[in-house]
């Protein structure tokens, strides 16, 4: 099966990246491919773990997973028209 074309992936198939919502393809190993990622860290860092001091390892990863439901069902995206990840999940899925 080719990568899943809502949430982004590898396809096994054809080797290609494709990003969710965005509609953009581009082949593995491409500077575009760094970028989604380098972004995706940095949105983690500054609004999840730079933001409280964590004392334990157990403390940071359930701070990680609130941020991750965050990021997905509440969190507006400007590159998805202001809605959420989940929004767009929905609206994909019902095309």
């Amino acid at each position: 099966m080719p990568c899943d074309r809502l949430v982004g992936g590898t396809s096994k198939r054809n080797h290609r990246v494709r990003f969710a919502g965005h509609g953009a393809v581009r082949p593995p190993g491409s500077i575009q491919n760094d970028i989604w990622a380098e972004r995706w860290i940095r949105t983690v860092l500054s609004e999840c773990l730079y933001v409280e001091v964590f004392h334990a390892a157990e403390e940071r990863r359930l701070a990680l997973s609130r941020f991750i439901g965050y990021y997905n069902g509440q969190r507006p995206h400007l590159g998805i028209g202001g809605r959420t990840p989940s929004q767009r999940l929905e609206q994909l899925l019902a095309a």
